[in-house]
Order: structure tokens, then C-alpha cells, then sequence
């Protein structure tokens, strides 16, 4: 496909075609990696509802050990939706998985959940994540 010939509502129509088809052949790994494409092209307020079917999907073959890839995905599906609850509970959630790695990503994750918790107003919580 020539991405570039295609506008952007375009570019959703065939990714939406092909997650169906992977969904239907049960296709864990192109779910993935085109629902995580398909979060990035949705905006809110106008796809609210193919963001909520998207989190539904991608919950449904996240399997029961998540990557982070599944973690940024969900958590951007779910700031899209302006659900900051759900947001941050999956933020924590990623956080936790990686917790004790003491790398990049453990560092990267810990900031980005420390600055949604007080863009929310719960700076609180944030001092008690850093203490951990």
C-alpha cells in the first residue's frame, strides 16, 4: 500500500479491514501491532467508539503477561479517551512489570507516570511511587 497517495481517513479504513482479519484468523501479533498503529491515527472526541473497540481487542489478545508494548498501547487508547483513572492504572501496571530493571525504560515509564499523576492533580500519590 502507498501510504502517501492515501488521506488519512483512508489509511484507517485499510488498517480497520486488516485488524478485522487478523482478529478473525486470531492473528495475536498483527492484532498488535496494527491496533498500536491504529491508536496513533484516532483522535478523540470523534473515534471515541473505534478507541473503546480497540481497547476491548487489545485487551482480548494482550494475553495474561503484557509487554510494554501492550502497556503503551492500552495507555494511550485509554488518554485518548480522557479516562485518566484507567490511564494511570495501566501506567502503574507497566511500571510494575518492569520495576527493578534499573534501566531506561523502568526510568522512562516512572517519569511518565510520576507527570500524569500530577498533571491529574494526585501529586500525593506521586511522592509515595518514589519513595517505592
Amino acid at each position: 500500500v502507498n501510504w502517501s497517495d492515501l488521506n488519512i481517513d483512508g489509511e484507517m479504513r485499510l488498517l480497520e479491514e486488516a485488524l478485522q482479519a487478523a482478529d478473525r484468523k486470531s492473528d495475536t501479533s498483527m492484532v498488535r501491532t496494527i491496533g498500536f498503529q491504529l491508536v496513533s491515527l484516532y483522535e478523540a472526541p470523534q473515534n471515541a467508539d473505534k478507541i473503546q473497540d480497540l481497547i476491548t481487542i487489545s485487551k482480548k489478545y494482550a494475553g495474561e503477561k503484557w509487554d510494554i508494548l501492550t502497556y503503551r498501547s492500552i495507555i494511550k487508547q485509554f488518554t485518548w479517551e480522557n479516562e485518566l483513572d484507567s490511564m494511570l492504572k495501566y501506567t502503574k501496571l507497566a511500571v510494575e512489570s518492569v520495576r527493578g530493571q534499573n534501566n531506561s525504560l523502568e526510568y522512562g515509564l516512572m517519569r511518565s507516570y510520576v507527570e500524569d499523576l500530577n498533571l491529574s492533580g494526585r501529586s500525593g500519590e506521586a511522592l509515595t511511587v518514589l519513595r517505592d
